[in-house]
């Protein structure tokens, strides 16, 4: 037992040899490049140009995309509304009697209320 451990005190008291300087210098440099890579790797994924705010981006891209097809469906509809609006007393007409309930003199107006019962449900009972 004293014999193992005369060796190992004795392998710690031996000077560094030129192959042990290369062993670290190797183990350095392969240490430093496994950082570089991890650094970049993680840049890469969650950096301010990453991979995911590349989805994101795209996500919200995607969504502004359907936007900007509604919002022009909507402006369709509106410039062919205007457009009767200007050209057609009738649209006028209509306009103003659904939006402003306005009627001509001599009209009766019939308020019918709805009570949410289908019509196939017979005359209403009386509870």
């Amino acid at each position: 037992m004293l014999a193992v451990r005369s060796k190992t005190v004795h392998r710690a008291l031996r000077p560094r040899t030129e192959k042990t300087d290369v062993s670290l210098k190797r183990k350095a440099l392969s240490l430093a490049l496994f950082l570089i890579v991890a650094a970049s790797t993680l840049n890469a994924l969650f950096g301010d140009r990453g991979l995911l705010e590349l989805v994101k981006a795209r996500q919200e891209i995607e969504s502004l995309d359907r936007e900007i097809v509604t919002l022009r469906t909507q402006n369709q509809s509106l410039l062919e509304e205007i457009r009767a609006l200007k050209t057609s007393p009738l649209a006028v007409e209509r306009l103003a009697r659904e939006n402003l309930g306005l009627v001509k003199p001599g009209e009766i107006v019939l308020l019918i209320r709805d009570t949410g019962r289908s019509s196939d449900s017979g005359p209403p009972t009386r509870e």
